[in-house]
């Protein structure tokens, strides 16, 4: 795509796209959402921003202000509030670069994720910007709160230690809140762009909701426009423990042999460091309705490598983890329709699990038998890393996903729980009736079909029974 017609369609779907396609580029000031009550807690924050051009409508004359944000939003929102300039010029510079670098065809958003990425807005976030899917997949809580504390620092804005102390005695959840988090939870809560939920709960693992990002941005705004209401950064020296130095006499004499020798001075005593945190349980937390229970997984983030608690990933560490799944949600819970009574379903699944169920085989992430698969993969796993690829059935092993296939059709997504390292399996399954099945039996060997798949596919040659098979072990 050549420099002309890839700016200008850039820009034009930048504009578009940034919380929603417009039906209108109205002035923005003569915007009065019918969904905006004046009376909200969220009115004078979405005025503002749609004010200055930030943010947009969905068309209708309406704000959508609980609906989700992603990524890519987010990219042009803080663009259009921080760096339209800075941004336009150093697209103008390296515009080449840019389209190869998304292979010749970047999306509306691509730009200003670039430019992000490159001036370090994402370090610590879990976004692919080269993944479409990753781009445009909800963001959460902690994540738009680190790019807010990355923006801060390349402004000069900083919090003082004591500050951030203060702020996080006041989050009631901050024992759950990932280390990798800490800086950026803190500094919000400190500087009031952030506030928590009812008890002081911050709830990071929450999806970002387009009124909760225009009162983040109109505060980061006014911040940013004041050079920063929080008190400057405090440096305050410890006093270091000494302890003396002595200067013994140099004699071997009976006179001598009681000498406790001279101070001559003092040197600071060296105190042991503190262990590192490598290790984490996972908090699993729940929200009752009237019809049931669903459950949160929290994303500890230790990154590509190791499971959610912080162990490396190692079949033995899966299962061990499985096995505290299992005291979780143990055998016949149902796990199902969320519109029945006495029920259990995954509240919110990560990007990852999103990236394959939702997007490639279009399959519900949070109900029934896709539900329990993604929510003990994001349980062992994680919520944003540890990237799934497809295997071969002979590579299975615990805390793998069969997706299974009848003609075309999808039916049924398993949870590997033990494999014999020759294809065979035994899985956790959420959709026999909707409940919750851990099946000790005999192995399922995927690979040798069963009596009733044999008979499918005598009777549908055409449409044969097909499964793939997925893991999130490192390569």
């Amino acid at each position: 795509m050549t420099k002309k017609y890839s700016k200008v369609l850039s820009l034009f779907l930048a504009v578009a796209m940034c919380f929603g396609m417009l039906t209108v580029f109205a002035n923005a000031a003569t915007t009065n959402f019918t969904d905006v009550p004046k009376d909200s807690w969220f009115y004078d924050a979405v005025t503002q921003c749609a004010n200055q051009g930030y943010v947009s409508g969905v068309g209708n004359n309406q704000f959508m202000p609980n609906g989700k944000l992603t990524y890519a939003q987010v990219f042009t929102m803080l663009t259009n509030a921080f760096f339209k300039t800075e941004k336009q010029d150093y697209e103008d510079n390296r515009w080449m670069q840019m389209d190869e670098y998304f292979g010749g065809n970047p999306e509306w958003w691509s730009y200003n994720a670039y430019y992000f990425n490159d001036k370090g807005f994402l370090d610590g976030t879990s976004v692919n910007i080269k993944s479409s899917a990753s781009a445009n997949s909800p963001i959460t809580r902690y994540e738009m709160v680190q790019i807010v504390n990355n923006i801060l620092k390349s402004k000069g804005i900083t919090v003082s230690s004591a500050d951030k102390a203060a702020a996080q005695l006041k989050i009631s959840d901050w024992s759950s809140v990932p280390v990798k988090y800490h800086d950026a939870v803190s500094t919000c809560f400190s500087l009031g762009i952030v506030n928590g939920y009812s008890g002081n709960r911050f709830v990071g693992t929450d999806t970002l909701t387009r009124a909760q990002a225009c009162v983040i941005l109109s505060t980061l705004v006014n911040i940013v426009a004041e050079g920063g209401s929080a008190k400057p950064p405090v440096t305050e020296p410890e006093e270091p423990e000494l302890k003396p130095i002595y200067e013994y006499c140099d004699c071997t004499c009976d006179a001598c042999k009681d000498c406790q020798g001279t101070i001559v001075g003092y040197e600071p005593v060296e105190k042991p460091s503190v262990p590192v945190e490598t290790t984490k349980p996972v908090e699993v937390t729940t929200k009752v309705t009237q019809y049931g229970t669903g459950y949160y997984i929290a994303d500890n983030g230790f990154g590509d490598g190791y499971l959610n608690n912080g162990k490396p990933i190692t079949e033995a560490n899966v299962l061990e983890m499985l096995k505290e799944a299992r005291e979780i949600w143990p055998e016949g819970g149902r796990f199902g329709d969320p519109n029945t009574y006495d029920n259990q379903w995954y509240e919110f699944s990560g990007p990852v699990v999103d990236s394959i169920l939702i997007n490639r085989y279009k399959i519900d992430p949070n109900y029934c038998c896709g539900g329990l698969a993604s929510m003990l993969s994001d349980y062992v796993f994680g919520l944003n890393n540890n990237p799934m690829r497809q295997v071969s059935e002979s590579e299975l092993r615990p805390g793998d996903i069969v997706i299974t296939y009848k003609g075309g059709v999808f039916e049924h997504v398993a949870f590997v729980i033990t494999s014999d390292g020759n294809g065979a399996i035994q899985t956790a399954d959420g959709g026999q009736s909707c409940g919750v099945t851990w099946n000790d039996g005999p192995y399922d060997t995927p690979g040798k079909p069963s009596d009733s798949d044999r008979i499918w596919d005598y009777l549908h040659p055409d449409r044969p029974m097909t499964r793939v098979f997925y893991t999130r072990y490192p390569a």
